[in-house]
């Protein structure tokens, strides 16, 4: 039997209460926190709510060409 999945609304709403308490504790927030929120394992969750997880997860990237590596001095 299959389980309906939350609706965007809802998934915002627990990304938002994720970021907050996070931010409420000095830590970082991450998506793991908003699978275990919702009950979604991590495949479903990326396959589903992608947009979403770039929207608040993923940094916007300040080139418009392709990433490059920096590279580190030792």
């Amino acid at each position: 039997m299959k389980r309906s999945l939350p609706d965007a609304d809802t998934v915002k709403a627990a990304i938002d209460t994720a970021l907050e308490e996070a931010s409420a504790h000095g830590r970082w927030p991450t998506v793991t926190a908003i699978e275990r929120r919702l009950g979604i394992p991590y495949a479903t969750f990326h396959r589903h709510y992608a947009d979403l997880i770039d929207t608040h997860f993923r940094p916007e990237s300040p080139q418009s060409g392709p990433r490059r590596r920096r590279r580190v001095l030792a």
